[in-house]
């Protein structure tokens, strides 16, 4: 497992979404991506695009990995 999240740490995640305008209050998910099941499970992609409209925005992203840990960010942009 080691040697594999080594060379591609996304098989570490099992979920990841986006909220591309989020409020600071209440997360909406609006793109996700799921790494699968069984076998032969694939790896998460791990780049995401939207196009949105120019204006300042908070972006947050929740990552869930394939032990059950949940972890979130946010970050300002302003376009």
């Amino acid at each position: 497992m080691i040697k594999l999240a080594k060379d591609n740490f996304a098989v570490l995640i099992d979920y990841w979404a986006i909220d591309w305008d989020y409020d600071g209050i209440t997360f909406k998910s609006q793109w996700q991506a799921f790494r699968g099941n069984g076998k032969k499970a694939k790896t998460v992609p791990i780049v995401a695009t939207e196009e949105l409209e120019k204006k300042k925005r908070t972006i947050a992203v929740r990552v869930v990995d394939i032990f059950g840990n949940d972890a979130g960010a946010t970050v300002e942009v302003e376009r």
